[in-house]
């Protein structure tokens, strides 16, 4: 799967595409929208914890938290913030879910080098993997909490910065100011 290097520049990525034009709000909520819509693209990455405290950090990853129906649970989080956001339920709602389909997508589109393969997309109805034969992002090394700082990892972080880079560029705010009447 991604890094959360990568899951953060996806839900950064989204924030940037999906704000409304200019977002002019103070600097504060808009900070606080970005680390939103960030933690919703690493939120299924949260079952990694139990592992962490027993001691075996893939004893539960790739679980019900890769699922659709995680998806409709991170919907109603965003629907339920949503005003505290400044934004509509609504709009939180979508934000929330697409930033958690951004990492179910990272994730099948990652080369899976260690069981389960793939993410259970389709859980609790169907209990299978899904994977894509196509691989987009490379797997890091995270057997132990020392392969976290190999070089490698750092190869991997680096192409997911180059992958996202291009893309949050062009989607920078204008710096131009807009002719009256125009």
């Amino acid at each position: 799967m991604a890094t959360p290097v990568g899951h953060s520049l996806a839900g950064w990525f989204l924030y940037r595409a999906l704000e409304q034009t200019g977002d002019r709000s103070e600097l504060n909520l808009r900070q606080i929208r970005i680390g939103f819509c960030i933690l919703m693209a690493n939120l299924p990455d949260i079952d990694y914890l139990p592992g962490l405290i027993l001691g075996n950090p893939h004893a539960f990853h790739h679980g019900p938290t890769h699922s659709l129906a995680f998806l409709l649970c991170a919907w109603v989080l965003g629907f339920l913030v949503g005003p505290n956001l400044g934004w509509t339920r609504a709009r939180a709602a979508w934000l929330a879910g697409l930033c958690v389909l951004s990492h179910l997508v990272m994730d099948c589109l990652t080369s899976d080098m260690k069981a389960p393969y793939g993410i259970p997309l389709l859980w609790p109805w169907v209990h299978t993997s899904v994977t894509s034969p196509v691989s987009l992002f490379l797997p890091p090394a995270k057997s132990s909490f020392k392969d976290l700082f190999q070089f490698w990892n750092i190869l991997v972080i680096l192409m997911e910065f180059l992958l996202f880079s291009p893309i949050l560029y062009f989607l920078r705010p204008s710096t131009r100011q807009r002719e009256p009447g125009s």
